[in-house]
């Protein structure tokens, strides 16, 4: 009797989800203007959790999603000619171009006169990848005005602090915290690679491929003995093992495997065009190129195995990747359960596309938040891209995160870290205004816009930066104030919101950074904010949907930069002043807090800075908003410079002589420690109480230095050329995001620790201070 050889379970599919947003999520200071054709993979445990959703919706929402975002896109999906159609359109513009030159000059109205229209046919696949466009950047609209449901999470988190989402039914990646410009990202499921991982087949050529392998069953041992038979019998025998692949891939293009984890893709006759540019796409001869099953296969073949995996998502609050994994992932053998095993973590990363986000920071929990509000100008960024407030938000991120390995701040910054968001208020200003009783029955109907009464004989561009720019500061002087203090709660709001969703849980601090005229915003609904808001899970939908007038949030640290708030202080002849409740006014006596809601100036906040360059001029200095007598001893404090052997207690000396003097001059009762603004401290649990005059308890309560003033180091050539760039250079200073890192994160035992501000006690014990 002869025993039927044992058959092996057919090996688990190691499918990785891939991406073509590399540049995206690497959050790049500059727009990114074409899509991608290189996929990335994400992270094992971002890809489980997408297949998971995947496999969770229907079939037929998969076939939808496959066959309208998906057709064109990964290794051997039909490409239109994209080279003829460039040649045809720069064709068609130079043709224009003479026709107006032709012409002459156009009318300085209309610009319409001597224009000639030129049509550009366009195929069909052309105007397909048109609409498809249109319709995506539809959905990205639509998405952007939604504010109801924002506690709802639809797509599938990726990145860092879940940053990005995937859209399954549209197949792409797209930004949470703001909107996507640009072309749209491409998702693609990776079951069989071309070459190498970074190459996935298309949807359509993966099924096929896929069919002919559980077809032709290669993984067993029958099949190995069944191919060296053929190769040892020549070309002709070896023939007889391809899989004929179907036509719409090109005529003769099939298939023969060589074991249970690769095949080779060959041809034999006439190329169709689509079977031209499969093979152009992968840069392959025609005789024949390798596709690989699986993600870890893909890497081995490509010898990328020993190398290490990016970490583009959050693992500590997600669960591991066996918590995740997907539920036909046990039915694999235990070899092969093994051998995938030994590649989930062997992805590499393209030294040009190195993501924001690395191993030691990953693991660091985010423990505080900080929302960037911007100025005057963003209405620009609706013709020019590269105004987008995002990239400015990218590059004060990238710069912190470059300050985390500072040997100086390190023992300051510990295990914690620092996200950022942009508020971009201006991009959901409506100043729609609406008819009053009166306008109705007098006829004032008279509606003009801006571009009614611009004088067009001037130099365009310098209109339309006047427009665009300086129009928001007599917006903010006008009726319309509200509705842009609205713009920015309601953005503001709706950011803590999508973040608490995507972080439950969350126990961190917010902070707040105003730029420009949008200090004086955030100064405004700050000075109308509660002393403490209530947790968001404790509020009522509908108190968080009507709330437009205040943050639903609390703020710890308030930092304006290039702040023009000095001069609405001034005209509305307000002040600084401490609120009383808040980290050190908590028994305040009632001189030196105010424990009111309402009052420009009181703002709901625990400490403040308003940071600026000596150049920048629009910038305003604050110290006697606070007590303008003694702001006149009291100069800015200078923020030491990143460049020049930055140390934390460097800042320390450059308080003022009189402030040190004074406290030197003053007893101290026994075993306290007093900071140089007056602040006395008993021990890390003992009472609190400010010391010194009322201004100078004032000036403590703000922050723990005594002035609220700092200035940066200008590192220009000169200062009229720093006049010019000063203003938008806060977000690429170094020495202004290692400030940021040291106020968030600094501890009252790491102000004494490091002398930051701090006049330690001689008579206290080192070992009391040390942490």
């Amino acid at each position: 009797m002869t025993l039927s050889p044992t058959l092996l379970p057919m090996p688990y599919l190691d499918v990785r989800w891939v991406h073509a947003g590399a540049q995206h999520l690497s959050l790049l200071p500059n727009p990114i203007t074409t899509a991608s054709t290189t996929y990335k993979a994400f992270s094992a445990i971002e890809s489980d959790r997408i297949e998971e959703a995947w496999v969770a919706i229907s079939e037929e929402e998969r076939q939808t999603a496959m066959r309208e975002w998906g057709q064109g896109e990964g290794e051997g999906a039909p490409k239109p000619a994209k080279k003829e159609k460039e040649k045809e359109v720069a064709k068609a513009k130079d043709k224009e171009k003479t026709a107006k030159e032709k012409a002459g000059p156009e009318h300085p109205v209309d610009g319409h006169q001597g224009e000639v229209h030129v049509e550009v046919v366009r195929s069909g696949e052309e105007q397909k990848d048109t609409d498809l466009e249109g319709r995506y950047k539809d959905l990205v609209a639509q998405a952007q005005k939604e504010y109801e449901n924002l506690e709802l999470v639809r797509g599938v988190p990726v990145s860092q602090d879940s940053l990005f989402e995937v859209d399954l039914p549209s197949l792409s990646l797209h930004p949470v915290f703001w909107a996507h410009t640009g072309p749209r990202v491409s998702v693609l499921r990776g079951s069989w690679f071309i070459t190498d991982d970074s190459k996935p087949c298309s949807w359509d050529l993966a099924e096929e491929i896929e069919k002919a392998y559980q077809e032709i069953r290669p993984w067993q041992p029958s099949y190995k003995h069944e191919l060296a038979t053929a190769v040892g019998q020549g070309a002709a025998a070896e023939e007889k093992l391809k899989y004929a692949l179907p036509a719409r891939f090109g005529p003769g293009l099939g298939i023969i495997f060589e074991d249970g984890d690769k095949g080779r893709l060959e041809t034999s006759g006439a190329l169709s065009y689509i079977s031209k540019t499969f093979w152009s796409s992968v840069r392959a001869r025609p005789s024949g190129t390798y596709v690989y099953r699986g993600y870890a296969a893909a890497r081995l073949a490509s010898g990328k195995e020993k190398e290490k995996e990016p970490r583009s998502g959050s693992t500590s609050r997600r669960g591991s990747a066996a918590s995740m994994r997907r539920p036909d992932m046990e039915a694999a053998p235990v070899v092969e359960a093994a051998r995938d095993k030994s590649f989930l973590n062997s992805s590499a990363i393209d030294e040009e596309n190195i993501p924001v986000v690395d191993d030691e920071e990953e693991e660091t929990p985010c423990t505080d938040l900080i929302l960037i509000v911007h100025g005057i100008g963003q209405q620009l960024a609706t013709q020019y891209e590269a105004y987008n407030f995002v990239y400015a938000g990218n590059q004060l991120r990238q710069v912190i995160r470059n300050q985390y390995k500072n040997p100086a701040l390190a023992s300051i910054v510990r295990d914690r870290r620092i996200q950022v968001l942009p508020v971009q208020w201006r991009a959901s200003l409506q100043l729609d205004q609406q008819d009053s009783q009166e306008d109705v029955e007098h006829g004032m109907d008279n509606r003009f816009t801006m571009a009614d009464i611009t004088i067009n004989k001037s130099i365009p561009y310098v209109r339309e930066l006047t427009n665009s720019v300086l129009l928001d500061i007599p917006l903010f002087m006008s009726q319309h104030r509200l509705k842009m203090i609205e713009a920015v709660c309601l953005q503001a709001n709706k950011l803590y919101r999508l973040w608490m969703a995507r972080n439950p849980g969350w126990k961190g601090r917010i902070h707040l950074i105003g730029h420009s005229l949008g200090s004086a915003l955030v100064a405004h609904i700050l000075s109308n904010q509660p002393t403490k808001m209530p947790e968001l899970s404790a509020l009522p939908k509908q108190v968080i949907l009507k709330t437009k007038d205040r943050f639903i949030f609390n703020t710890s640290n308030f930092y304006v930069a290039g702040s023009p708030l000095g001069i609405f202080l001034h005209l509305d002849q307000a002040q600084i002043m401490p609120r009383k409740g808040r980290e050190r006014t908590m028994n305040s006596p009632q001189d030196e807090a105010l424990d009111r809601a309402g009052k420009f100036g009181c703002m709901a906040i625990d400490s403040f800075y308003n940071v600026f360059y000596f150049s920048d001029p629009v910038a305003y200095q604050l110290n006697a908003a606070v007590d303008c007598q003694l702001a006149k001893k009291r100069q800015p404090l200078a923020i030491s410079s990143v460049g020049s052997s930055f140390s934390v207690n460097t800042i320390s000396q450059y308080l003022p002589v009189a402030l040190r003097k004074q406290l030197e001059g003053k007893p101290q009762r026994p075993g306290a420690i007093r900071l140089p603004s007056g602040l006395e401290m008993l021990g890390p649990n003992g009472e609190e109480r400010l010391e010194g005059s009322r201004g100078e308890r004032r000036f403590s309560a703000m922050n723990p230095h005594g002035s609220v003033d700092f200035y940066l180091p200008s590192s220009g050539p000169s200062e009229y050329l720093d006049m010019i760039t000063s203003h938008a250079s806060y977000w690429t200073d170094a020495s202004f995001a290692a400030f940021l890192l040291a106020e968030t994160f600094s501890t009252r035992l790491d102000l004494m620790r490091t002398g930051l501000g701090l006049a330690l006690d001689p008579s206290l014990n080192a070992a009391e201070v040390v942490i």
